[in-house]
């Protein structure tokens, strides 16, 4: 689908608009104008009131959820959330920074607790997973309770939400494979398409936002390998489904890791972007992970090249997201939680300072899951609830 200068125009000024809006309005109708502006679209609007959703048809019982975000593969779903960490006055809602939760962590509990400690922060968004795994567990059937309830949890704290859209149902790919196969035939795109036609349909006014699986540069989230050619492939069609169900949608493309596997992130965009990526997105995702402790390295100063090669493809009208940042306290490699604490804003000022073109910069996680593995360390809060330092400095965010 080809873009009018006439549509970008109108981007631009949405995003010059809500920048005077966030100046000098009070913090009450920032939370409601919410949303960042993508290439194509304005921010979701406010959740309408709304009848309650159809019951669904009975479902067989959900498998164990599927470790869908990136510092979580491998790990199983924890127990329900510790106690809430000590309240704090509510904070001003920021539209450029938010926290990714994966999604197995968030709905597979009462999500309000933390939700509530991410709306203490003052982030303007939540990230977490629509994953079609776990909503359409055998063919034709669905279960969008537990998505229904952290959506709405979300929304009710005046926070926009970023779905994933991701992880194959089981049905739809080759036996003894695995949630991170990646759709690469006619039939399984055409299945994963129509999930999101539903997901987009069912959300439609509550979420606006949709990024098409994550980090499928890397072999532990698309296998068998990461594959350009499927996943451009997959994007393009998605891409319709969604705007055909929701014209205002901003569809992003899948935010990439880092790491010694997998394809590279910018050989990974400049293959995508070979294959069409212009006309198959209305945003750009990475996961801006630094080699910490040092905060303008590893993936984030790679962002800088991914801006420049969205400029040189004559995307430069284009958003640039970052849908996952962070550093870990625990494990090898790690830093220690004053160096996490003096690392944050140094990553937020950085994104939004120096790096062109950007939208919000999201920090993963909430919450540590604990193991030996570094991987159970990104979080602003420990795994008993208690604040680390970090949870402070992303509320001050200076």
């Amino acid at each position: 689908m080809i873009r009018s200068g006439r549509r970008r125009a109108r981007t631009r000024a949405r995003w010059a608009m809500a920048a005077v809006v966030a100046l000098v309005l009070p913090a009450a109708l920032l939370v409601a104008a919410g949303g960042i502006p993508a290439r194509r679209a304005a921010p979701p609007p406010a959740a309408p009131a709304a009848p309650p959703p159809a019951p669904a048809p009975p479902a067989p019982a959900a498998p164990a959820p599927a470790p869908w975000s990136s510092a979580l593969l491998g790990t199983a779903p924890g127990p329900s959330a510790p106690p809430a960490a000590p309240a704090a006055p509510a904070a001003r809602r920021d539209p450029r920074a938010g926290v990714a939760i994966p999604g197995h962590r968030l709905l597979y509990a009462d999500p309000g607790p933390d939700l509530d400690r991410v709306a203490a922060l003052g982030a303007g968004w939540v990230r977490f997973d629509a994953a079609w795994s776990e909503i359409e567990v055998a063919r034709g059937t669905f279960d969008w309770s537990r998505l229904d309830r952290g959506v709405d949890a979300a929304r009710a704290r005046g926070l926009d939400v970023l779905l994933i859209l991701g992880s194959t149902a089981i049905w739809a790919r080759p036996p003894g494979t695995a949630w991170n196969h990646g759709p690469a035939t006619a039939p399984q795109r055409a299945g994963f398409a129509a999930f999101a036609t539903m997901a987009v349909q069912r959300y439609r006014g509550r979420v606006g936002h949709w990024e098409i699986w994550n980090e499928p540069n890397l072999p532990v989230a698309w296998s068998p390998a990461p594959d350009p050619d499927a996943y451009a492939a997959l994007l393009a069609e998605t891409y319709r489904a969604i705007h055909a169900a929701d014209p205002d949608a901003v569809v992003l493309s899948g935010g990439t890791g880092g790491g010694a596997t997998g394809v590279p992130t910018l050989d990974w965009y400049r293959a995508l972007y070979d294959r069409g990526l212009r006309d198959a997105c209305d945003a750009v995702a990475v996961h801006p992970y630094p080699d910490a402790p040092a905060p303008d390295s590893g993936e984030m100063a790679t962002a800088r090249e991914v801006r420049a090669l969205m400029d040189a493809n004559g995307d430069g009208a284009t958003t640039l997201w970052g849908t996952e940042t962070g550093a870990p306290t625990g494990g090898r490699p790690s830093i220690g939680e004053s160096a996490q604490a003096d690392l944050l804003p140094d990553l937020y000022a950085l994104w939004t300072g120096e790096i062109p073109g950007t939208g919000p910069l999201l920090y993963y996680t909430l919450r540590d899951f604990g193991g030996a593995d570094r991987e159970g360390h990104f979080g602003l809060l420990r795994a008993d609830g208690t604040r680390k330092p970090a949870y402070d400095s992303f509320r001050s965010r200076g």
